[in-house]
């Protein structure tokens, strides 16, 4: 129902204006890749949390450990460099910056200054990583609210132009956004996958006959000793 709405407004301010309507895709735009840089962001950062409560479970990390952990810190610093990466490519337009309060994407998102992840600085990379994830998917937030407001505000102009009220003149230049980055798909999140499983893991989430089995026996122990004791 919403892509249709969108498709209208476009429709619409294609037939009033062309200026307007690069100036509604040009949100839109800047829209999407709000939202999917900050997911992919989120999601890295959940699976790199997942991973180390995985392989931490027993106490101690060991070798398989902490090629997981390397691996899962590898592409968190992968999403954070695409977002620094691709900052200049990011034009809000002026109305949105000045929401913001900023003067450019760029200045508002700042620079990148956190190594590669190995496993000489693991330990304090690990102790740094969240305050940078925090900070760029705050900005993306953020970006994204102001843009959805300004998107719904030019909405109306065009929805107002339709009914005969004349059509403000659209802002000079249209918002942009990089023209490919990652996109994260419903159901397909990293924190909800995991490669190889061994059996506290199966046991956590109860997956396969054995593991499932174990666990029930566990619960009803449990259930068992606390009906016991109350009697």
């Amino acid at each position: 129902m919403l892509k249709h709405i969108r498709s209208l407004h476009l429709a619409h301010a294609e037939q009033l204006s062309p200026h307007w309507h690069a100036y509604l895709k040009g949100l839109l735009h800047v829209l999407h890749y709000a939202h999917h840089a900050e997911a992919e962001l989120r999601d890295t950062q959940a699976a790199l949390a997942r991973c180390w409560q995985r392989v931490t479970a027993t106490g101690s990390i060991n070798e398989r450990g902490v090629k997981e952990v390397l691996a899962s810190a590898e592409t968190v610093h992968r999403a954070l460099t695409e977002v620094f990466g691709m900052r200049t490519h990011v034009q809000p337009g002026e109305r949105v910056l000045a929401e913001l309060g900023q003067e450019s994407w760029s200045a508002m998102l700042g620079g990148l200054d956190l190594r590669n992840p190995v496993r000489q600085n693991i330990n304090e990379w690990l102790r740094l990583v969240d305050s940078w994830v925090n900070h760029a998917a705050g900005c993306l937030s953020r970006l994204g609210r102001v843009v959805l407001g300004e998107l719904l505000r030019s909405e109306a102009s065009i929805a107002a132009a339709t009914r005969g009220e004349p059509l403000p003149e659209a802002p000079a230049m249209a918002p942009a956004a990089p023209s490919a980055y990652s996109t994260l798909v419903i159901d397909a999140e990293r924190f909800q996958q995991v490669e190889n499983p061994d059996f506290w893991e199966r046991f956590r989430s109860a997956n396969g006959f054995i593991p499932g089995l174990a666990r029930a026996a566990v619960a009803i122990g449990i259930v068992g000793a606390v009906l016991l004791f109350g009697w």
